[in-house]
């Protein structure tokens, strides 16, 4: 697989990871925490791999 793949799937899942704790345990400061962390590390990782994405094109 190439790596703009592999960022775009672990990117995906860290922003649904962190949706799914802040409903899950709405009431925990914690898991708030822990979710207010991945999902700005899954958004990161999904404009890598767009420009990954934009930049394979531009190059062929």
């Amino acid at each position: 697989m190439k790596i703009k793949t592999i960022l775009y799937i672990i990117s995906i899942i860290f922003i649904v990871t962190s949706m799914l704790l802040v409903v899950e345990f709405p009431n925990s400061g914690r898991m708030n925490v822990i979710a207010g962390v991945i999902a700005p590390l899954g958004i990161i990782l999904n404009i890598a791999a767009c420009i990954l994405s934009c930049n394979s094109k531009n190059s062929n």
